[in-house]
C-alpha cells in the first residue's frame, strides 16, 4: 500500500480511508445474490427454519437440499463461475 493523500492508503485502484472497514469479496456477493435472487435465498431460510422447528434441534442432512442447491447456483451466477 501506498500514500496517495492526506488519509487515504492505496493499493492497486481501491483506496483505503482509516477507520472504514472494506467488505470482503463475499460480502460483496452475498450483497449483489440478495439483489439477484432473493426468493432463493428466502427458500433457503424458510426451510432451514422449519426443519429445526419440527425436530427441535439441529438440521439433518440434506433436509434442505434443493433449496440450498438454488442458493449456490445464484452464487455461482452472481459470481460468474
Amino acid at each position: 500500500m501506498s500514500r496517495a493523500a492526506a488519509g487515504t492508503l492505496t493499493k492497486g485502484h481501491t483506496q483505503y480511508h482509516p477507520g472504514q472497514q472494506q467488505p470482503n469479496r463475499f460480502t460483496q456477493s452475498f450483497t449483489r445474490m440478495k439483489q439477484v435472487c432473493p426468493n432463493a435465498i428466502k427458500a433457503y431460510a424458510t426451510c432451514v427454519l422449519d426443519a429445526e422447528d419440527r425436530s427441535h434441534s439441529s438440521l439433518t442432512k440434506h433436509s434442505c437440499s434443493n433449496e440450498f442447491r438454488s442458493v449456490r447456483e445464484c452464487f455461482k451466477k452472481v459470481r460468474g463461475f
